[in-house]
């Protein structure tokens, strides 16, 4: 269970919430001094979290126990190395869907984030690979 912190006293704050939806994307995001960065609630397949930039959260990436949102492979989300430690870096309350959906990424520097978040609940949600980080300064290539 996350440390409980004073600074962030209403917890189901945060600078974005998805509750439940329909492949929702959720790209290029900076966020601060929430007490979640992204908070998801409910089921919400096929979710694309890419790009986004957490700086000083209690919690910069939640998903509550009820949440699913698919694996995420190399999506270039950033942790600010500079930010208050947080309570955790990631923490997502239901083990088993978070070995079930991991985030694939390359350990990696863009843009002054680190691609690895500084803790991590469960352990082994985050998993490491080789491949190439989306990076919002580019779009990925995309449109």
């Amino acid at each position: 269970m996350p440390v409980v912190a004073t600074s962030y006293p209403i917890d189901a704050q945060a600078a974005i919430r998805n509750v439940m939806g329909r492949e929702p994307l959720i790209s290029c995001n900076e966020m601060d001094r929430t007490a979640n960065g992204i908070l998801f609630n409910g089921v919400a397949y096929n979710t694309d979290v890419r790009g986004n930039f957490f700086h000083n959260h209690k919690w910069p990436l939640h998903l509550d126990a009820t949440a699913i949102i698919d694996a995420q492979d190399h999506k270039g989300n950033l942790w600010d190395p500079n930010a208050v430690a947080p309570a955790w870096g990631a923490w997502y309350e239901n083990a088993f869907n978070a070995l079930a959906n991991p985030f694939y990424y390359s350990l990696d520097t863009i843009n002054g984030g680190t691609t690895q978040p500084p803790s991590m609940s469960p352990t082994g949600w985050f998993q490491p690979t080789f491949g190439a980080n989306y990076d919002c300064s580019d779009d990925g290539g995309e449109d």
